[in-house]
């Protein structure tokens, strides 16, 4: 059987002692760590059998939403972990307007900055911007990779140009007035 092992499932996480390996033509499985091995030379594998591209982004089938939030220990090269929509939703609901948001950007370069809230929806919250700085940031949407901790909220990118594989992008910290 032919596959990439793509997610790593340690301590802490109900498949813990496993790789998600996704196969060549067939749906991702589990296999305990001590059942993988690596594959033979290139020349040696099977006519018509093409290993699926690591370059490109994988949306894990076996890890929870929000697991990244928990203390497992999940871990895979370009893959998407998507994050806990309910915990999003609670957030969303506790922001108010008023709110300072602290938000840093990872890209090609860092930047962080300090705002306030002007207002909160479903959809988005809106920022009382200054020169150069955010007017609006969208919520993810089902299946985004993203962590929730506290009143931060973290949203990451596979395959991230910098880094050569999941990397954040963004991270927005809410605080109330005090």
């Amino acid at each position: 059987m032919y596959g990439l092992a793509r997610v790593r499932y340690s301590d802490g996480h109900k498949h813990t002692g496993h790789y998600e390996v996704e196969r060549v033509s067939a749906p991702p499985i589990l296999v305990p760590f001590g059942e993988v091995e690596p594959g033979p030379n290139a020349d040696q594998i099977p006519p018509g059998v093409e290993f699926p591209d690591r370059r490109v982004a994988y949306r894990s089938l076996f890890a929870e939403p929000g697991v990244k939030e928990t203390s497992a220990r999940v871990s895979g090269a370009n893959v998407i972990f998507p994050g806990n929509m309910e915990r999003l939703r609670e957030l969303i609901a506790f922001i108010q307007s008023g709110w300072t948001v602290h938000w840093t950007s990872y890209e090609a370069n860092e930047f962080r900055g300090q705002l306030s809230v002007a207002e909160v929806s479903a959809s988005e919250v809106r920022m009382n911007p200054t020169k150069g700085t955010p007017r609006r940031y969208t919520w993810p949407l089902e299946g985004d990779d993203f962590t929730i901790v506290g009143t931060a909220i973290t949203k990451y990118k596979a395959d991230h140009a910098y880094t050569g594989g999941r990397a954040s992008t963004l991270t927005l910290r809410f605080e109330a007035p005090r």
